[in-house]
């Protein structure tokens, strides 16, 4: 995302100001900042600079942090975030929205971890999600209540009369198994997860889905 800070300071007290190539991100950038911990209020504002109007954001920073913090914490943030290059392409993205019509909720769940993704979010809840979408997904479709981990044989079953391989079924439920696995160690422990990691996750949760 092109996008430049600049600190400034008004009536004794410092707040960022946000410049955005494209303005029609703003809304997307604005609810994007609002999740930073160090941030008080982020304000979309007209710019009459050098005769060009456009928008721009206004950030002020808590009662405990710094304008420097917020900047740091913006660009931070803002550098991860690209609306250009979806971590699915739409095509794969509509396929797996079509398999999960049959679970209204799962179907919501996985749409929220792409939004967090689009928004720069590379934390452990939109993991949680992930994992969630999934494993809603798999009740629905195999018809009981079991846990992720606990689905194994029962993929295995609903793989083998749609007349799988053994090979790929055998393949399938040693991946489904590191996934869970991954989920457990990294996850629910709280452990920090990066961009690639997610990516990733994202790409396999939407394979797993679209082999059913």
């Amino acid at each position: 995302m092109d996008f430049a800070t600049e600190i400034r300071e008004a009536y004794e007290k410092k707040y960022v100001k946000v410049f955005l190539k494209d303005s029609d991100d703003i809304e997307l950038v604005k609810s994007t900042l609002k999740q930073i911990k160090s941030i008080h209020k982020v304000n979309i504002t007209e710019s009459h600079s050098g005769g060009n109007d456009s928008l721009t954001l206004t950030v002020y920073p808590t009662k405990t942090c710094t304008a420097d913090t917020v900047e740091k914490d913006i660009q931070k943030c803002l550098s991860r975030v690209n609306l250009d290059t979806p971590v699915l392409e739409q095509s794969e993205k509509a396929k797996v929205i079509g398999k999960l019509d049959c679970c209204p909720r799962a179907k919501r769940v996985f749409n929220q971890a792409l939004e967090k993704h689009n928004k720069g979010s590379y934390e452990r809840n939109l993991l949680d999600d992930m994992r969630l979408s999934l494993e809603l997904f798999l009740k629905q479709k195999l018809g009981n209540n079991q846990s992720l981990e606990n689905q194994i044989k029962y993929i295995g079953k609903y793989q083998k009369e749609k007349g799988r391989s053994a090979e790929f079924i055998n393949m399938f439920k040693i991946l489904l198994d590191y996934y869970s696995k991954y989920q457990n160690e990294h996850v629910k422990h709280n452990d920090s997860v990066n961009q690639g990691e997610v990516d990733f996750v994202i790409k396999l949760t939407s394979d797993f889905i679209d082999c059913f």
